[in-house]
This record gives structure tokens, C-alpha cells and sequence, in this order.
């Protein structure tokens, strides 16, 4: 198997601090062009998904696994701090690939806070085996 390039490595770097793949394969010395499809031209090299398999064992080893982050998105869910809540919320929907568009992320309208405490939602997590 190839080994990966020095472009490649730093992608995925720049992608797991929370750069979007066509961001970090520009910075990384990409052409536009082939930022543009970051699927084919490097999510699926075998060097690259094997970069990526290690850094997601290295985690798992850690303790660090999808149940792990669905239970800490759940108490950032929970929390009262809407910086936190929204912090986490644009991390981890970079991470899984949700890029919502600026219309589901501009409000409708405004709410008192009696409606908004009346109206928050509750986040359950079950573990599956």
C-alpha cells in the first residue's frame, strides 16, 4: 500500500480540529478543484482511510467511542449555557458531517423565556449492544 503525502496527513489533521475536508485540503495545497470533491479525491485513498481508522482506535482505546460522545452531546444538551450547547452542537456536526443550512439556523422568531423554558427539549440516550 502507498504511504499517505505530507498533503494527505495534513488534511486530515486540519479536518480533526473541526476545518471542513474542503477547507483543510485547500490549506493543505489542494487545487481548488479537487477541494471541491474531497470524497474522491482523498476520503476514499486507502492510505487516508487508514489514517483514519487509526486515529478512530487510538480514541476508542482511550474510551472515547459513539456512546461516549452521544452521552456528553446529551449533558451539552442539557445545559443552560447556550454557548456551550451551540459550541458542542458545531462541533460534533462537523465531525458527522451535518453542515445545516443558514435557514435552519436562523430563528423564526423570538421567544420569551417562559417559552423557552416551557419548550426545552430533552435529549435521551439508550446503549445499544
Amino acid at each position: 500500500m502507498k504511504r499517505p503525502t505530507q498533503k494527505q496527513i495534513t488534511t486530515i489533521q486540519l479536518i480533526s480540529k473541526g476545518m471542513s475536508p474542503r477547507q483543510a485540503m485547500i490549506k493543505a495545497g489542494y487545487s481548488e478543484g479537487s477541494a471541491g470533491h474531497p470524497k474522491k479525491n482523498l476520503l476514499s485513498k486507502p492510505q487516508v482511510l487508514t489514517i483514519i481508522d487509526q486515529m478512530k482506535l487510538t480514541l476508542q482505546q482511550g474510551g472515547i467511542d459513539g456512546i461516549y460522545l452521544a452521552k456528553r452531546l446529551e449533558e451539552f444538551a442539557r445545559s443552560d449555557n447556550a454557548k456551550v450547547f451551540y459550541g458542542a452542537y458545531d462541533r460534533i456536526s462537523k465531525i458527522v458531517g451535518i453542515e445545516p443550512s443558514q435557514s435552519q439556523l436562523t430563528p423564526t422568531r423570538s421567544i420569551t423565556f417562559n417559552e423557552w423554558i416551557e419548550s426545552k427539549p430533552t435529549v435521551q440516550v439508550t446503549e445499544t449492544n
